[in-house]
């Protein structure tokens, strides 16, 4: 009988150490998911809108309209005629210390060809920098039409940290990989 207890005792020891040894970032799974539900939103990165990243973002945790930050949408003709961006949807402390912006680039506008696009897509790529005029505003990662800049110089650690993770689950459920 003292045999049967010494191996159930030392199998028991192996369990709780292997646990214990497991290697951890300080969160667990459920602390890094952002339990959005997908449903809702277009299966094509392509097809989304400005709305459907700030909801998105919104429903994840990151954005806010509270505590000095406020999110928002700028159509293309209000704010980027003559270029290929057709929304640029973000969120930013009222300071601009903070931001977020995700620009969504069609040809399809009346003032903007196939080959703009393309040049702003090259462009993109090659800088990691809007092109032309628009070259002081940074792109961290390129999916297809869609930008994204949220670097850390912009982003304080916590925000940045934040974002990149829905951001990361957002490409992971759309199942994309970013172009840069």
């Amino acid at each position: 009988m003292k045999k049967v207890m010494k191996v159930v005792l030392a199998a028991f020891l192996l369990v709780c150490f292997a646990g214990c040894n497991k290697e951890s970032d300080g969160k667990n799974d459920d602390e890094n998911s952002t339990d959005v539900d997908m449903s809702k939103y277009p299966a094509e990165i392509s097809e989304w809108s400005g709305q459907n990243f700030v909801d998105y973002f919104t429903e994840a945790g990151v954005f806010s309209n509270d505590n000095g930050y406020e999110t928002w949408i700028q159509d293309h003709t209000s704010y980027w005629p003559d270029t290929p961006v057709n929304e640029c949807a973000g969120w930013w402390n009222k300071e601009g210390t903070d931001r977020v912006m995700i620009l969504i680039m069609k040809s399809d506008n009346a003032d903007t060809s196939e080959e703009q696009m393309n040049e702003w897509i090259k462009s993109i790529k090659e800088n990691h920098t809007l092109p032309g005029e628009y070259a002081s505003l940074p792109v961290d990662h390129l999916v297809g039409n869609v930008a994204f800049s949220f670097e850390t110089s912009i982003l304080d650690d916590a925000n940045y940290e934040a974002f990149n993770n829905a951001y990361q689950q957002l490409l992971t459920a759309l199942n994309v990989t970013p172009d840069m």
